[in-house]
Formats: structure tokens, C-alpha cells, sequence
């Protein structure tokens, strides 16, 4: 009988002419039971193969069937019939200049570079626009020459290809500007970061987003907004008396102290950099200092009172902070009115007694006062007794 052993190995054992007495040995032939020669282990017939001349003293001999579709032992392709010239001859041999590539569940598919095809089992071929001509975008080999973008094949489609930098956006472009630059906005036909490409008579133009944080192209600065007077306007360009640096990605502003311009958060900007002259280097308006500027495009003047400048709410400055008193008498028309002052410096109030007299019996007072370069005005008025205002001066 005929025992199959763990290698797969068929041993052939005799019984003797005894039935006392059972003899093992090798007939000398060893069965290996191989997947892929036609005949399973399970003594099946495998796939793509016929298998003939069996018996109960012969074994089968078994080949594959060629052109059923299946490509099985020593076949080069299969697709499916016996025709020659179609890639696959009549004994399934792959002709020459064609590739063929087995499909999930069908016969091969062979293909030919030029022929026009490209299915998606051709892996080597990255295009196919019918030809084998360079220079239109798909090469002799069917491989995408540079600065060409090749789409829309399949098993009965050509590809057609463009070439990036003609002007016209297709196929997988994203932007054509027309040319080949790169950093513009549209670079290998792929809109660069920070660009926005719209296409104008089929060209695309690229411009820099303003705003986005990102400072590209013709930008001055983005720092991350549309708003303007911040330093970096809605146009992303740098704002007179600013200066704007990159931070973090996006641009950071900040107002040119010293330069004569008060942007910003700048209390002052005189056009210098010295501390004690009103405006501190800080551009901050320094304490007893008043600073002000004629219109937005001049620089800030600034005076302290004694300084010998009136400037801005300063009725008087006469260049010092002296206490002086003094006392004068005016006579100011033949009506009788009287004036009568006493004037000193420093932070006192400046006093004064104005009056009409009639006679000796009957006079109306107004005292006059100002603070430090403050403007006259009336503090009482109607007093009968003026020699007492007056003796009090």
C-alpha cells in the first residue's frame, strides 16, 4: 500500500507473498506532491491547468491551458485567447515592446507604450497619450517629461498632458501664471503658501494674502490683520514712522522714536532721542513738560512754563519763575476807573483791584486774579469798601 509521510514524500510498501511477514521498502520512485505542477496535494487539478493520461498504473501528466485566461506555470501572460500581436501570442509569451499585468480576477491586460491605454495595473507606465514621441509631456518610455502634468488615462483612454507654465490651468494644476518662476505664487503649478491665484485670460495671477500672517511677495509687512494704524496697513505696508520686524511668523510693529512723527503709543516724538528736553527717549512726555505739534506730519514742541516760549494753554512766560512783587496804578480814563495791581512771580495768584469812582462815598470793585500764566478773569465783583482790597494787596 501507499503511505503519504509528513514531507510529503509517498512511500510505497509491499506486502510479501506471506501475510506473516510485511516488508517496507522504496520502490525507488519518490512522489513529491508540489503546488504549482498542475496536480495539488489533495490530487486536485489546480487552476489553468489540464491534466491527462491517468490510470490506475500511470500517472497524470498536466500542463497549463493557454488562453483561458489564467496565467499558471511557465506562462509569461494570459488574456485570454490564442491571438498574436495583441501582447500576449498564441503560446503565452509576452511580444516584444508590450508589458502585461495580471488583473484581481480576469484575464491579463497587455499593454504597449504609445498605444493610447493605461490601466491601472500598468505600474510602470506613468503615462500613455497614444505616441512615443518626446516633447509633448509623455516621453517614448511613457514616463512624464519635466514641467508636464499628465491625466484622464485608463485601460481605454489616452492621457493628456500640459505643460506647467503655458498660461492655462489643467488637469491637476492648481495655478498656470505663465511662467516657471518659483516663489511668485505659483510655483511647479501649485499655488505657493500665503498666495491667493485667480485666473484672468487664462492666465492665473497670484497675489500674497494680506493678513494672514505671513509676509510674502510685494508685501511690506503682515502682522496678522487687515486693520490700519497699527503699524502695518490694510494693504500690508509699512505705516509712515513705524518699523516692522518678523515675529513668530507674522510682523511686529512698533513707532520710530525719535524720528519727528507721534504714532502709535507715543505720548511725543520731538525728533530726537535726549532724555530732559520734555520728551524722554521713550517718546514719553516728560513730568512739568507740555508737548504739542502744529499738524500729524511735524514734530512735537515742548516747553515748561519759565522756559521764555508761550506755548499752548500758557497765557504768559516771561523766561523765569521769580517771585517779584510789585504794585501799579493805572489811571485808565477820565470816566474814573481805576486800576490798581499787584503782580508777583512764582505759584501765588497775581491780584487785582479794579474800580470806578464817583466820590469818596461810592465806588463798585471787581478783584481781578490769575494763577501762573493763567488769563485774567473776574473772581468778585461790587465791594464797597476797595481801600480794605486794597491795603491787602
Amino acid at each position: 500500500m501507499c503511505v503519504r509521510s509528513v514531507e510529503m514524500v509517498y512511500v510505497c510498501l509491499l506486502k510479501a507473498a506471506t501475510m506473516e511477514t510485511e516488508i517496507a521498502f522504496v520502490l525507488g520512485c519518490f512522489f513529491w506532491s508540489l503546488k504549482g505542477d498542475g496536480c495539488s496535494s489533495t490530487c486536485g487539478v489546480e487552476r489553468g491547468y489540464r491534466c491527462t493520461g491517468g490510470s490506475t498504473t500511470a500517472r497524470d501528466t498536466c500542463g497549463t491551458v493557454c488562453g483561458d485566461g489564467i496565467r499558471a506555470g511557465a506562462e509569461g501572460c494570459d488574456d485570454g485567447n490564442t491571438n498574436g500581436g495583441d501582447g500576449c501570442s498564441s503560446s503565452c509569451g509576452v511580444e516584444a515592446n508590450f508589458q502585461c499585468f495580471t488583473t484581481a480576477a480576469g484575464p491579463d491586460v497587455c499593454t504597449r507604450c504609445g498605444d493610447g491605454r493605461r490601466p491601472v495595473e500598468a505600474t510602470t507606465e506613468l503615462c500613455d497619450d497614444g505616441n512615443q514621441q518626446n516633447g509633448d509631456g509623455c516621453g517614448s518610455t511613457c514616463q512624464i517629461e519635466p514641467n508636464f502634468r499628465c491625466g484622464g488615462g485608463n485601460s481605454t483612454s489616452a492621457d493628456i498632458c500640459d505643460l506647467c507654465g503655458n498660461g492655462f490651468r489643467r488637469l491637476t494644476e492648481q495655478c498656470d501664471d505663465g511662467n516657471s518662476i518659483s516663489g511668485d505664487g505659483c510655483t511647479s503649478c501649485v499655488v505657493d503658501t500665503g498666495f491667493r491665484c485667480n485666473s484672468i485670460t487664462g492666465v492665473d495671477v497670484c497675489v500674497p494674502i494680506c493678513g494672514d500672517g505671513l509676509r510674502r511677495g510685494s508685501e511690506g509687512c503682515d502682522d496678522g490683520n487687515a486693520a490700519s494704524g497699527d503699524g502695518c496697513s490694510a494693504n500690508c505696508v509699512v505705516e509712515v514712522g513705524f518699523n516692522c520686524s518678523n515675529q513668530a511668523g507674522r510682523d511686529s510693529c512698533q513707532p520710530i522714536c525719535g524720528d519727528g512723527r507721534r504714532v502709535g503709543t507715543e505720548g511725543c516724538d520731538d525728533g530726537n532721542s535726549l532724555p530732559g528736553d520734555g520728551c524722554s527717549f521713550s517718546c514719553v512726555v516728560e513730568n512739568g513738560f507740555q508737548c504739542l505739534r502744529s499738524n500729524i506730519s511735524s514734530r512735537d514742541v515742548c516747553t515748561t512754563c519759565g522756559d521764555g516760549k508761550r506755548f499752548g494753554s500758557e497765557g504768559c512766560d516771561d523766561g523765569n519763575l521769580v517771585n517779584v512783587w510789585s504794585i501799579i496804578s493805572l489811571f485808565l480814563d477820565q470816566a474814573g476807573w481805576w486800576m490798581q495791581l499787584a503782580v508777583h512771580g512764582g505759584d501765588n495768584p497775581v491780584l487785582g483791584v479794579l474800580w470806578r469812582q464817583w466820590d469818596d462815598s461810592r465806588r463798585v470793585c471787581y478783584l481781578l486774579w490769575r494763577s501762573r500764566c493763567w488769563r485774567w478773569s473776574l473772581r468778585w465783583q461790587k465791594f464797597k469798601q476797595c481801600r480794605w482790597l486794597q491795603l491787602h494787596l
